[in-house]
């Protein structure tokens, strides 16, 4: 029996799997019933071969792969050995239940290779998708309820956009929050779970556009500690300074915050804080500093100036 688990959060799949795992083997599970393969050090053919021999003193044995890299779009994984799927295919007609091969990625697999049309036809699939984005919220907040710590709706929004759509990030934060106290506010959120280089990015153009050379710098340099390199920060801002544009743009559409959020999926917390810039920032505005981040790109690239110099000398001129 062959089984395939996809999905956009890690937490999830890895749940479907531990879950399939009880059903299939029940409450005795060891290193002869139970094992694990990572297919960029594995060949498919001793996975098979696995499969094949008998569980000593089991009916039935369960083998879980990751990295199928031949099941994924666009990998280029290089492998020590050659990779032959005859002895698979038949062992994937046989549907034999006795033993259970899953093969699982965060992710999509590519529903136009050969070989993942050719299981589907005979396996179990399955695609467990992504968390709606309107779910979030409700999601998060039974997470801090479980973990009984107390904080405020608008800081559960402050918290998601914070740590980015993973579930399992998330988990591992509220946690981190719980050891710290059972009731959190803003500021602990702030003071305890670092920002990713995109949330950086935003706070940058927010003191930008609100003229806070302070807070633009302290996020600039806080950066530079970690070694960011300045073209990296330049794409990530034009990134905000695109969104902060397409915002604009539907608001003056007449769209509402939520109804922005869902049209360009990102969480409404940062459209709320896009929107309350929309009397301080034009799409005139937008499009000039655009086109100084790609001369500026341009020129570091080149050589033509020093990267931190320019870019700080940048960050300087259009606060």
């Amino acid at each position: 029996m062959v089984i395939l688990i996809c999905g956009m959060q890690d937490i999830q799949v890895k749940t479907k799997i531990k879950e399939i795992k009880s059903k299939y083997l029940g409450d005795d599970i060891n290193d002869f019933n139970f094992v694990q393969y990572d297919l960029t050090q594995t060949s498919l053919n001793d996975v098979v071969s696995d499969a094949l021999t008998q569980a000593f003193g089991y009916d039935r044995k369960l083998i879980v792969c990751s990295n199928p890299y031949f099941l994924l779009a666009n990998t280029k994984t290089k492998v020590p050995f050659e990779q032959d799927f005859t002895m698979f295919n038949e062992y994937l007609k046989s549907n034999d239940d006795e033993s259970c091969i899953i093969f699982y990625t965060v992710g999509k697999f590519d529903e136009r290779k050969a070989l993942v049309k050719d299981i589907k036809k005979l396996a179990k699939v399955y695609d467990l998708g992504d968390i709606d984005k309107n779910e979030w919220h409700y999601k998060v907040k039974n997470l801090f309820l479980n973990a009984h710590i107390q904080i405020k709706e608008n800081d559960i929004d402050f918290f998601i956009e914070r740590v980015g759509n993973d579930l399992g990030q998330m988990v591992k934060e509220i946690e981190k929050l719980g050891l710290y106290s059972k009731v959190i506010t803003r500021e602990d959120i702030e003071k305890l779970i670092p920002r990713q280089l995109e949330d950086n990015a935003f706070q940058m153009l927010d003191s930008i556009i609100n003229r806070n050379m302070q807070k633009l710098m302290q996020n600039y340099y806080d950066l530079k500690l970690i070694n960011e390199e300045p073209t990296r920060i330049i794409g990530l801002m034009a990134g905000q300074l695109h969104l902060q544009y397409q915002v604009l743009s539907l608001m003056k559409k007449g769209e509402n915050e939520r109804a922005i959020a869902s049209i360009l999926g990102i969480h409404w917390y940062r459209v709320s804080l896009m929107c309350k810039n929309a009397s301080k920032i034009s799409t005139k505005d937008i499009l000039y500093l655009l086109d100084k981040l790609s001369k500026l790109d341009i020129d570091i690239k080149t050589g033509t100036v020093d990267r931190y110099q320019a870019f700080e000398l940048f960050l300087l001129k259009h606060c």
